[in-house]
């Protein structure tokens, strides 16, 4: 097996740990001192790994910091795979050690994907709700009719439904920060969860006012938009704890048309949940120009295709830029030509809804869609972000 596809394949990881290397470094010897005196310092990067270049044997760097040796000279770094994290700490060492934190940290994983794809199914099934007009199923909240269980009115079930999945997301979301936060493998993924966790409450929140505001358009849109924002969270938490240690965050790595992606494809969403917020889904019976007998309630679908369209551009526009850098990256590849596909797809249900009216049926299939290309928009740029890093020049403690 050879060693990109190790990588891919998660049977081995490259990390970078020098930031913690140079913090232990920079604690037992003066660098400022070295930097004046304009010496040369070996980073011995594993213990044992790191030889003298005059082939005296391994040189053990730690050691000789501690008796106050100036190292002069240029030491070859050899590569190897263990972790500095691990010899550096008191912890348990060798396999016992790595059962112990296998547990906690296929937890992670596990409960972190789990949420994504709940609160996946939470969004299609809040279009459900919208659709078929059961947002009023059950006018009181959070108890339906006064009633914890299910009530035997079409409406009222889908709506508490929605409710249910809702707590069950709540527990799903709080309980990843937490394993998340103990997990030292998969700590990078506690920053999106703990967002998550806050905007599952705002969510919550949110959803309580739409019920008390009788289903008034402006809380419906702002609930749907918050409801994708919170389910971009889940899924940069979800890619962050299968990648774990491999890299560190760097934004760069997505670039100006990552950037651009996601507010063109968040801003594409808006527009198409002000189309439905303002009894415009039927107002342009056809594709993808609407005639010139339509209402001006029309303009509203003119403004999403726009948006539409440019997110298409977008789309590309980022696949493009980013297919050379991939090319031993198959798996990133594959997610970009599925995020291409679906992209397709949702077009071609948005051009469904519009013919038939804003059939329910169909929009109901068409925001389905849009949220799995919203998904699948954010995890190719959550992985980029997450990138193992590339090997630098340690030499950079004394530039």
């Amino acid at each position: 097996m050879s060693f990109e596809k190790a990588l891919q394949e998660a049977w081995t990881e490259v990390s970078d740990f020098r930031t913690s290397y140079f913090k232990h470094i920079s604690s037992i010897i003066d660098t400022n001192a070295i930097k004046k005196a304009r010496l040369k310092i070996g980073i011995d990067v594993m213990h044992g790994a790191a030889r003298r270049d005059d082939g005296r044997g391994p040189l053990d760097t730690r050691a000789a910091c501690a008796r106050g040796e100036q190292l002069e000279e240029v030491v070859e770094v050899q590569h190897g795979s263990a972790s500095l994290d691990a010899e550096l700490s008191s912890e348990p060492s060798g396999d016992l050690a790595r059962r112990r934190r296998a547990g906690p940290d296929r937890a992670v994983v596990a409960l972190a994907i789990a949420t994504m794809v709940a609160t996946y199914a939470l969004v299609v099934l809040g279009s459900t709700v919208r659709v078929t007009n059961s947002g009023m199923g059950c006018p009181s909240w959070p108890l339906c009719y006064g009633h914890i269980g299910p009530v035997d009115r079409f409406h009222a079930l889908l709506e508490q439904s929605h409710r249910y999945l809702v707590a069950l997301v709540t527990v799903g979301t709080f309980s990843t920060a937490f394993l998340a936060r103990r997990s030292r493998a998969r700590r990078t993924a506690f920053a999106p969860a703990a967002v998550a966790a806050a905007l599952v409450l705002v969510q919550a929140a949110l959803g309580a006012l739409t019920v008390f505001a009788k289903n008034a358009p402006w809380t419906v849109a702002v609930h749907l938009v918050v409801g994708l924002v919170f389910l971009a969270a889940t899924v940069v938490t979800a890619v962050a704890a299968i990648r774990g240690r491999r890299g560190s965050w760097s934004l760069a790595n997505v670039g100006r048309w990552g950037a651009a992606l996601l507010v063109v494809t968040l801003a594409t969403i808006v527009g198409g949940s002000l189309v439905v917020a303002n009894a415009g889904a039927g107002a342009c019976p056809s594709w993808p120009l609407c005639p010139s007998s339509a209402t001006g309630l029309a303009d509203w679908q003119l403004l999403h295709r726009s948006l539409a369209g440019l997110t298409g551009v977008t789309l590309v526009a980022f696949v493009w830029s980013r297919w050379r850098s991939t090319a031993g990256w198959p798996a990133w590849r594959v997610a970009a030509l599925a995020s291409g596909g679906t992209y397709v797809a949702v077009a071609a249900l948005g051009a469904a809804s519009a013919l038939t009216r804003g059939a329910p049926s169909w929009a109901d299939v068409h925001l389905a869609m849009v949220a799995l290309l919203w998904m699948l928009v954010v995890a190719t740029e959550t992985a980029l972000a997450t990138r193992r890093a590339t090997s630098t020049p340690v030499s950079a403690l004394t530039a």
